[in-house]
């Protein structure tokens, strides 16, 4: 239910949003042209009265002193004025359809000619009342627009005074009926009420698409999540455009996640084998060092030539593989154990060097080296930073192939010591190269499989990682580790002198 009112919120309100500019850019529109009309009927009417004033050359006197009709009396000029003046104002009546025009004297207080006289002859010698709004426009001798009823009806009025050698003799007048203007007004609402409710109807449509593709994207993003919080190794469907990269993310994220389940998964289990390892080492040393001295005693009980002498050295050998097997299993177990100091690589690393100059020239190997000038020092265990060059050396020296080569590189690379090892040879399977740091994982006929474990975990304790890659004719192991900071080596130092 609260889902349901959920969508009907959502849509009233994506409806809103779309239909309502609409709707007040709709009204807005039509009071505009609304307003737009009536100044252009008003901009008419005025222009008419110019028309007006223009066709009156004269004043009425003249008109009437031309005509020799001084001696008549009120009713008697304005018939001749109405004679006179009556085809101007039907002319451009005419060329003006349902406009009324005419002509007010001030003198005798009464309509001279009101075009078209076939329908407003009746109004002619007929005075203005009180109100109107012409006797103002005579009063102070300006120009008006009034909208109302008056001689005609309910009109818009354009008045405009006649005034010769500075006196007002009257006003010419230019009108047209509200109902006429009504009507247009009314066709041209009806048009704009179309169009919005046209627009209306398409912006709903348009949105209730847009709300339909939006509930799918949101119903499958949210199935996909449902999936995802039981099978980290589902992936959603790709989707074009923005949803498109909402889905990207999650499945990024979903990788991350199934990432780091796997490493903790990694972690518990390296850490179960730790402990086990500890209390395993812990327990053959001991025996295996009696085991050793009393063989030894033996050894020395026994003839120089006696045919047992070759079973003691072997049970010797034996014991001394088992031991250095359990020192390996404690340093797999605590290589962060030992003390931090600030290390210089290229002393670690020519130190390791010269260890394996024996296995080097035993194999007839060309060991290359390439560094920079100056490299920061690394926070580490020399010793322990000697154990993981002299494992991956040692790897790197079994895969060769005889008389190949074996290169070393040195660099800094964003605050970063790496330090490259390559070596000619056969690549690491592809499958390989993910259990490849597995503690006991070995392709060896021989060896624990912990070398590369114990490396990795002791580059890992100082904050580094190392990784392996396949390059051409060969193989490149990459020791990362943290460059120690300038200010970081100021400070260090300061505690020792403290």
């Amino acid at each position: 239910m609260r889902t349901y009112l959920y969508r009907i919120r959502f849509a009233a309100s994506v409806l809103a949003v779309t239909i309502m500019p609409i709707i007040i850019t709709g009204f807005t529109l039509l009071h505009l042209a609304e307003n737009a009309l009536l100044e252009e009927k008003q901009a008419k009417l005025i222009a008419i009265t110019h028309q007006l004033d223009y066709a009156l050359s004269e004043d009425f006197n003249s008109l009437l002193q031309q005509r020799n009709a001084q001696s008549m009396n009120r009713a008697q000029k304005i018939a001749l004025l109405n004679q006179v003046l009556g085809p101007v104002t039907d002319q451009i009546a005419r060329t003006n359809p349902g406009i009324g025009v005419g002509y007010y004297a001030a003198e005798w207080d009464a309509i001279v000619t009101y075009g078209p006289s076939s329908e407003m002859n009746q109004h002619v010698g007929k005075s203005i009342p009180m109100y109107h709004p012409g006797r103002e426009v005579m009063r102070t001798g300006k120009m008006a627009v009034a909208v109302g009823d008056q001689v005609r009806g309910n009109i818009m009025n354009a008045m405009y005074p006649l005034i010769r050698n500075g006196k007002v003799i009257g006003y010419a007048w230019a009108n047209e009926l509200m109902s006429n203007i009504d009507v247009q007004l009314k066709g041209m609402r009806y048009g704009i009420y179309a169009i919005v409710g046209i627009g209306c109807l398409v912006a709903a449509a348009a949105s209730g698409m847009v709300i339909h593709r939006l509930e799918l994207i949101l119903t499958e993003i949210k199935e996909g999540l449902r999936q995802l919080s039981t099978n980290l190794s589902f992936r959603m469907k790709r989707m074009r455009g923005e949803p498109g990269e909402i889905i990207d993310a999650i499945n990024k994220l979903a990788e991350d996640l199934q990432a780091s389940q796997s490493s903790l998964a990694q972690a518990k289990k390296l850490a179960l084998i730790g402990e086990l390892a500890t209390s395993i080492a812990h327990e053959v040393r001991n025996p295996l060092t009696s085991i050793k001295a009393f063989t030894q005693i033996i050894e020395d009980d026994l003839p120089p030539n006696h045919d047992s002498r070759e079973y003691t050295t072997i049970i010797i050998e034996e014991v001394e593989r088992l031991n250095r097997f359990a020192e390996e299993l404690l340093l797999f177990s605590r290589p962060s154990e030992e003390k931090h100091v600030p290390v210089s690589v290229q002393e670690v690393l020519q130190q390791t060097l010269v260890l394996l100059k024996p296995s080097f020239k035993q194999k007839e190997l060309s060991v290359k080296q390439r560094e920079q000038t100056s490299l920061p020092d690394v926070d580490a265990s020399p010793e322990l930073l000697k154990q993981v060059f002299l494992n991956i050396l040692l790897n790197g020296i079994q895969a060769a192939p005889y008389r190949g080569q074996l290169w070393v590189e040195l660099e800094t690379r964003n605050e970063r010591v790496m330090i490259h090892f390559y070596n000619e040879g056969a690549p690491i399977e592809e499958a390989d190269q993910l259990s490849i740091f597995e503690p006991f994982f070995t392709t060896k006929k021989t060896g624990t499989g912990l070398g590369l474990s114990i490396s990795q975990r002791i580059v890992q304790a100082y904050g580094g990682h190392i990784t392996v890659n396949n390059e051409r004719d060969g193989v490149q192991f990459t020791v990362t580790l943290p460059a120690i900071r300038k200010e970081n080596k100021k400070d260090a130092a300061c505690a020792d002198c403290g």
